[in-house]
């Protein structure tokens, strides 16, 4: 009671490496918010109901760094909408499906736990995230060890999860892959396909334009991993194709539509199918012959809008 009594505002960091740092620091874990503060309804029935009551925060501050990865609409919530990008890709990371969803990591960002959907109970709340905390202790344990004893520790940890847990726990493989230089655990091929594509997302980040985000795109099917390579083709080819249609929208004549073609034969390689190089051959088929078309398409369009 005199920890509740005495708890204060619980300040939520936004920046998921320096609250790793500073819980490393500190000896504590990681509790993570993630959420979509201005319109999920749910995140506000668990923000008023259990984040911000007194007995949740004493319980924080006792154990974990609060960290709060947010994808508002109004992207001014987060400081524009770069870091909304940069959290929408952390919540991809992380393999989070539903908002809210609060997870417990270790330092080293090993997701060890937590639950997704709205608690209205601080007490049941934390009894859930308390759950984590024997797997916080193996991590913990296995992390003390070398060689095969560490390699083996790790193993059991990653083999306790589902696949789907895995997929959100990008860096428990890497410390995984990173005991077993000699890769007798056969992970090291799967954690370089991530690890491309977790490269790949964060310098799309960064990018300002279409224009930049398809230079990265090009660089990186220059070397891509053969897993990888469906999934990045469809990435330029979707930046593509955005860039094809919003010229087909505002065209007012048939140079306009011929301004589509170069773009759309960038796609063809991009196709992973017959279906979808069939698909873009006649979008382009219909430029070049019936252009028309798209122009009078382009007219309906904006009448009815």
């Amino acid at each position: 009671m005199v920890a509740i009594a005495t708890a204060t505002e619980m300040e939520w960091m936004r920046d998921l490496d320096a609250a790793a740092e500073k819980a490393a620091a500190e000896q504590k874990l990681l509790l993570v918010e993630f959420t979509g503060s201005d319109w999920c309804k749910f995140c506000t029935l668990q923000k008023n109901k259990v984040l911000d009551t007194p007995v949740f925060t004493a319980w924080v501050q006792k154990h974990c760094i609060p960290v709060e990865i947010d994808v508002p609409n109004d992207v001014y919530r987060v400081g524009g909408e770069l870091q909304k990008r940069r959290n929408s890709r952390i919540c991809e990371e992380f393999n989070v499906m539903n908002f809210p969803s609060l997870k417990i990591m270790s330092p080293e960002l090993v997701v060890l736990g937590g639950y997704k959907g709205a608690q209205s109970d601080p007490a049941a709340a934390i009894a859930s995230l308390e759950q984590s905390f024997p797997n916080a202790e193996n991590l913990k344990a296995a992390l003390a060890l070398t060689g095969a004893d560490k390699t083996a520790a790790l193993r059991k940890i990653y083999d306790a999860q589902t696949p789907n847990e895995r997929k959100g726990n990008f860096e428990l493989l890497r410390l995984l892959v990173e005991s077993d230089p000699a890769d007798t655990t056969g992970l090291t091929q799967e954690y370089e396909q991530a690890n491309q594509m977790r490269q790949l997302h964060r310098a799309l980040d960064a990018t300002e334009t279409d224009e930049e985000q398809l230079h990265i795109l090009d660089q990186t099917l220059a070397e891509v991993l053969p897993a990888n390579l469906p999934e990045v083709r469809i990435m330029k080819a979707r930046i593509l194709n955005d860039k094809a249609l919003q010229l087909a929208r505002n065209a007012t004549s048939t140079e306009d539509i011929a301004r589509i073609i170069p773009i759309l034969e960038q796609i063809l390689p991009c196709t992973n199918t017959p279906a979808q190089r069939a698909q873009v051959e006649r979008f382009i088929d219909t430029c070049k012959n019936t252009p028309e078309q798209i122009l009078q398409l382009g007219k309906r369009r904006k009448k009815s809008q």
